[in-house]
């Protein structure tokens, strides 16, 4: 359980973070603090990571995509000032307003200004379901990434950051963590030969420890931002395994303040360590913290049931 709770815990506080940090203006983006000022509230990757979370406790782990749509819909209707950009919250008022799910992800597929990163900021409750293997992982996550992303990189991005997230909670502890190891088995489940070629520059980077802006200039391309988000994001995990703080730094550095990325990278500390990988101070300013603990809770008693 405690794997469970650090892990939408950490990616919840990150998410507010980087948020924070933002609205501070660029001149603050490095400074994450372990006793924030104010109170922290988490954007759309996190409620959307809840809903998510509640659908495979519900469902046994399994994902309905048309369920999983009308679901993260009903979130967004109910919580619109949470932070949801443009895009993303016309395409929850079409679908709301009737039209099919997989018409609208594959209108946002084509459409001018879509960065991809949403669904892998929010996928982190699939890599946490026990007993099911990193291929069934990806493809869970696949799924949860279809009802609002048609690109198929957004689905890699989805697959990648679940298998790194299952990969993290089943890991012993931080030492025994090999980068080079989970790069390797995080690339499998890239399906494009455009973010496979990511993950293998990515490897030399972390071997040599680039800078967050080194990590990202290596995932650009003339596609979405999701590259560069996810690869900072790993490469944030990967560097700084034992130190959310750190990786929070790094994440934030790279992607100029992007809270997927930094959601992302919370979630992989958080998989991690734990709650141990939380600071006290951000526990107890995090908003609707009993929320996330609640979910985690169910999402734990889940986790210890055998699947097929």
């Amino acid at each position: 359980m405690d794997r469970v709770r650090g892990c939408l815990l950490v990616s919840a506080s990150a998410e507010a973070l980087a948020r924070a940090a933002a609205a501070e203006g660029a001149a603050d983006a490095l400074r994450i603090p372990q006793e924030p000022p104010q109170a922290l509230r988490f954007g759309p990757a996190t409620a959307q990571l809840l809903v998510i979370a509640d659908h495979l406790t519900r469902r046994r782990g399994t994902v309905d995509e048309a369920e999983l749509a009308a679901e993260l819909v009903a979130e967004w209707s109910r919580d619109r000032g949470r932070g949801y950009g443009p895009v993303s919250a016309e395409a929850f008022a079409r679908i709301d307003a009737g039209v099919p799910w997989q018409v609208v992800a594959q209108q946002r597929h084509r459409a001018a200004g879509d960065d991809c990163d949403e669904p892998a900021a929010r996928v982190a409750p699939v890599g946490l379901v026990q007993g099911v293997g990193l291929t069934a992982v990806a493809g869970r996550a696949r799924r949860t990434a279809a009802v609002t992303h048609a690109h198929p990189l957004a689905a890699d991005a989805a697959a990648v950051i679940a298998v790194a997230v299952a990969i993290a909670a089943r890991t012993s502890q931080a030492r025994s963590l090999c980068p080079d190891d989970v790069l390797a088995a995080l690339a499998p489940h890239a399906r494009s030969a455009e973010f496979r070629s990511v993950l293998q520059r990515l490897t030399v980077l972390v071997r040599r420890g680039a800078e967050p802006a080194e990590v990202a200039a290596a995932g650009n391309s003339d596609g979405p931002v999701v590259l560069p988000a996810v690869a900072v994001a790993l490469a944030a995990f990967l560097n700084h395994p034992d130190d959310a703080s750190e990786a929070l730094r790094f994440a934030i550095a790279g992607v100029g303040g992007s809270m997927p990325c930094a959601a992302m990278a919370g979630a992989l500390c958080g998989a991690l360590q734990g709650e141990q990988a939380l600071a006290v101070q951000w526990g107890l300013r995090l908003s609707a913290a009993s929320r996330l603990l609640t979910t985690a809770g169910a999402l734990s008693a889940l986790a210890t049931q055998d699947f097929d």
